[in-house]
């Protein structure tokens, strides 16, 4: 049990108001709270060197004069200097004028005097130091005695109030009654007791130095769109909001290979032949379907009624729309999805030739197909049994004698077709 005695003298700005009779005041009897009548316990012989200890208390307070004592309020965690040397933790529960009753953590409660009591938080703030206690030192000032045998339900309560009214610690754990335990304010804890609570809160919130005006249609105000697409190119290259169904990569990876095994009619080109197998694709999904269902959605997807009403019901032909042979090119699959099939690896865009020689650029076609040669030739001597290696350069040579007699060079021509016969005329043998 806590008994305020031999009380320290914090702070004495005012005098206290309490009333006391000239008998009393002889024979050292307690002071009485004029509004609540409650006995006020002083001890007359700690009134020897009061203002040594006043002074004591005021450096202590407002070390350089920078902090003021803050006024009590209930529910505040509040220092009870009991003595010059000990000290309790105590809840303000009532404020009367210069008395105040505090409920100590042992549970039991008393009035003592305003000036002997400080605002826990206001104390640590004053401390040119942070505290640092033993354990059983911060038992006594919670509970009034040691406590070598410390419970954990009391450990939890410790810590709990610390964390209540804003103050950390240090260390988690105290296992040994000498464990020293380091106590400061957090200044980063805003306390729920409003008491500058708004200036905290608008500490913390962002502010505008000066209107940030941007552009018109401005898309990236905050400049985070680069980082975003660096990131999200290393997670997962060449994916974008346009690459949302897989099954097109395993498509475009057959189309691909589909095109270059198979020789082109000489008024198409692979790229020209990619598109039509992309559009027998969304057909033959939008007929399977019917115009009702949306679940497998494709490229041109909005197109998908009028292509299914044009249909001509005398030989079940489709008409293509205008619009999707205009914007394949540019807004088909084969488009969006290959920088993300040459970042997997599955897929790699080479010249076509034989777009170069139809343009009018026919010796730069021939130079591609010398370098396609050059690179089947060491494919097909390191693997003769591979049949496609020998059919790929065959064909390769056939393309460069008919680039050859374009240009008027019938010698090379004849010598091209001649190479190519070579490698054809083994292959048929096996196959007879």
């Amino acid at each position: 049990m806590l008994v305020p005695d031999k009380f320290a003298e914090l702070t004495s700005a005012m005098p206290p108001r309490v009333t006391r009779t000239a008998a009393q005041t002889a024979a050292g009897a307690s002071l009485v709270s004029p509004r609540t009548g409650k006995a006020i316990s002083r001890d007359p012989v700690r009134q020897v060197g009061r203002r040594a200890r006043t002074a004591r208390s005021l450096s202590l307070q407002r070390p350089n004069g920078s902090m003021r004592p803050s006024l009590l309020t209930v529910g505040d965690l509040v220092r009870y200097q009991a003595t010059t040397a000990r000290w309790h933790l105590g809840i303000v529960r009532e404020v009367d004028g210069d008395v105040a009753e505090v409920e100590f953590f042992c549970g039991d409660r008393h009035s003592v005097p305003v000036e002997q009591l400080i605002r826990f938080q206001d104390y640590l703030g004053a401390r040119q130091r942070v505290l640092s206690l033993k354990r059983t030192a911060l038992c006594e000032a919670f509970f009034g005695e040691p406590l070598h045998r410390l419970r954990e339900e009391r450990v939890r309560k410790i810590q709990k109030t610390l964390r209540h009214f804003g103050l950390s610690f240090h260390p988690e754990q105290w296992p040994m009654p000498a464990t020293r335990v380091q106590i400061w304010r957090d200044d980063s804890a805003v306390l729920a007791d409003g008491r500058s609570k708004e200036a905290k809160f608008e500490a913390l919130l962002p502010r505008w130095l000066e209107p940030f005006r941007l552009p018109p249609s401005s898309r990236d105000p905050l400049g985070l769109q680069a980082h975003a697409e660096r990131l999200a190119n290393e997670l997962l290259p060449g994916l974008t909001v346009f690459t949302s169904r897989i099954g097109y990569y395993g498509f475009l990876a057959w189309a691909i290979q589909c095109v270059n095994d198979l020789l082109c009619p000489n008024h198409q080109t692979r790229q020209n032949r990619l598109h039509r197998l992309e559009r027998a694709l969304a057909l033959c999904e939008f007929v399977y379907h019917g115009p009702e269902d949306d679940s497998c959605r494709l490229l041109g997807q909005r197109s998908k009624t009028q292509v299914l009403q044009g249909v001509e019901r005398d030989n079940y032909r489709y008409r293509v729309p205008n619009r999707i042979l205009k914007n394949q090119a540019s807004a088909g699959a084969y488009r969006l999805y290959f920088t993300s099939l040459q970042s997997m690896g599955i897929a790699q865009e080479a010249p076509d030739p034989r777009i170069e020689g139809e343009t009018g650029n026919t010796l730069r076609a021939i130079e591609r197909y010398k370098e396609a040669q050059a690179y089947l030739q060491n494919l097909a001597a390191a693997h003769p049994d591979n049949v496609t290696y020998q059919s790929d350069l065959a064909r390769c040579s056939i393309n460069l004698g008919q680039l050859s007699r374009l240009q008027g060079k019938g010698d090379d021509a004849e010598a091209y077709y001649r190479a190519a016969l070579e490698k054809l005329e083994p292959l048929v043998s096996a196959l007879n």
